[in-house]
């Protein structure tokens, strides 16, 4: 078993649907989760990265590596389940690998659940969910139609053409300069009762145009990554509420959907990343799981110290 690498690490555990933790440099003697692994060795590998902790702990943000840099975004740091404007952040936070720092670079309104994709034209920021309500207030939960780009020069955020309709609990990818987004659901209010995409949505970043791709597949919180010049869709839930082992392919030139092979465990709060070469996944197994065929098997390449939520 290869070592992890340490931008493998960060992907995967920070685009986690929990908050992260100011991780011990050796393994746990007790497993988090009665299904996860012992693998000491391989855990240690995983959390000795010289990475500082987030200075603000949240679950539910984007996340991207952009330009040498880790970037995060929004989150929520509240109750959990128990949603408020209050408990919302709208930080983009840059994470300087080597130099072991964290700097906010914008603040803006409160958002969980966006995703960050980086693209040649900069950080794009896409979707989401938003309380409306003040803490102890009923809540009032809402899907985001926002899609922006961060301008460096200005360290801000420029708006670009809205989805054309909101989504949260999405997945976001980019492909030879367009934005695929892939799932989802959308809230009006009641977090337990979001209308579930039926098509993929494409945004051409340099034409400013949408164009949608039939999907015949409803589900929510899955994550995509690319491999093989396919966009690969991994686990997430269906409108049933069945949490899925289940991988689709998307062929993204002719729009075609195929079979993916199935996680050897269910994908619930996974994460997904892509080094060009092979796809990392990790849901909450504790598994850090490697694909480097789309028609290939997933196979263990390291383990979590602390499995995911």
């Amino acid at each position: 078993m290869r070592p992890p690498l340490p931008w493998l690490s960060l992907a995967l555990t920070f685009a986690a649907c929990t908050a992260p933790t100011a991780l011990p440099t050796t393994a746990p003697t007790t497993p988090q989760h009665a299904s996860a692994p012992s693998q000491p060795a391989a855990a240690r590998a995983i959390v000795a990265t010289d990475v500082p902790a987030l200075t603000r702990p949240v679950t539910s943000f984007g996340a991207a590596m952009h330009r040498d840099a880790l970037y995060t975004y929004g989150g929520y740091f509240g109750v959990p389940h128990a949603y408020s404007r209050e408990r919302q952040s709208g930080d983009l936070v840059r994470i300087d690998l080597a130099e072991r720092s964290e700097t906010v670079v914008a603040v803006s309104e409160g958002v969980q659940g966006a995703q960050l994709v980086s693209s040649p034209l900069g950080l794009v920021r896409v979707g989401g969910m938003r309380a409306e309500n003040a803490q102890g207030e009923p809540e009032h939960v809402v899907s985001l139609s926002d899609v922006a780009r961060f301008d460096d020069g200005a360290r801000s955020w420029k708006a670009l053409p809205p989805l054309p309709e909101a989504r949260s609990s999405h997945a976001a990818v980019l492909y030879e300069g367009e934005v695929f987004v892939l799932g989802g659901w959308t809230l009006t209010g009641d977090r337990k009762a979001g209308a579930f995409a039926t098509s993929a949505l494409v945004l051409d970043l340099e034409a400013g145009r949408y164009r949608s791709i039939a999907q015949p597949l409803q589900l929510r919180a899955a994550q995509a990554a690319v491999l093989d010049d396919k966009i690969v869709l991994v686990g997430g839930i269906d409108s049933n509420g069945k949490t899925l082992q289940t991988v689709h392919v998307l062929d993204p030139k002719t729009g075609s959907w195929s079979q993916g092979p199935d996680l050897p465990s269910d994908a619930f709060g996974v994460a997904a990343a892509s080094n060009g070469r092979a796809l990392y996944t990790s849901g909450r197994d504790g598994v850090v799981y490697e694909l480097d065929d789309v028609k290939g098997a997933w196979k263990p390449h390291a383990y979590l110290a602390f499995p995911r939520f």
